[in-house]
């Protein structure tokens, strides 16, 4: 009986043995792979440290730029509410307001585009069209020129300039194939053919 149990205690020690170089390497790999991904989040957190201080460079080398001020921001957000609640009459009054305030604003095609667009909107096609082709004149690389381009075909359409109408349309597919505008000015095209 005390052979058994020595046989019995050697062959679980053996057992707890194996177990715990198994559990040893279990814990040695989760470590490795512990370590592989602390080592790529401090590369990542380098690689994000890295862009901050280069836009943060940017920031300050770039002296020429001007924030809006809250009271421009919120002349512009005020104006352009009008013109979401369909008040063109309003907005007008308000965008016009806007121009001559902040003149020298980032957002200043944006406030002539709101402007010409709530004239439009009013049937006033010879001013709005007045508007949309000076945008195009005046900021060539405008985010609007493209709706710019658009409504003045809108508006040569209504005042019966149907040819001219028609060859902006054609511009517009010819030169932002594949845009909304061209969509538009397409439907437009098939609706006046």
């Amino acid at each position: 009986m005390i052979f058994l149990i020595v046989i019995f205690s050697c062959s679980t020690i053996e057992i707890d043995q194996e177990r715990s170089a198994e559990e040893n390497k279990n814990i040695s790999d989760q470590i490795t792979q512990l370590a592989k991904q602390n080592k790529s989040f401090e590369e990542e957190i380098s690689f994000l440290k890295n862009q901050l201080s280069q836009i943060q460079k940017v920031i300050a080398d770039d002296s020429d730029s001007v924030l809006p001020n809250d009271s421009e921001r919120q002349a512009y957000q005020e104006s352009f509410e009008l013109i979401r609640r369909g008040d063109y009459q309003a907005a007008e009054v308000a965008f016009t307001n806007y121009i001559k305030t902040y003149q020298d604003s980032d957002f200043i095609d944006d406030a002539k585009f709101w402007l010409a667009q709530s004239m439009y909107s009013q049937g006033a096609y010879n001013s709005a069209l007045e508007l949309f082709e000076g945008i195009q004149k005046e900021y060539p690389q405008s985010e609007k020129i493209m709706e710019s381009i658009l409504k003045a075909g809108f508006c040569h359409f209504e005042l019966g300039n149907m040819d001219k109408s028609i060859q902006i349309f054609k511009q517009i597919i010819s030169d932002y194939p594949n845009s909304s505008v061209a969509r538009l000015a397409s439907e437009k095209l098939d609706a006046i053919n």
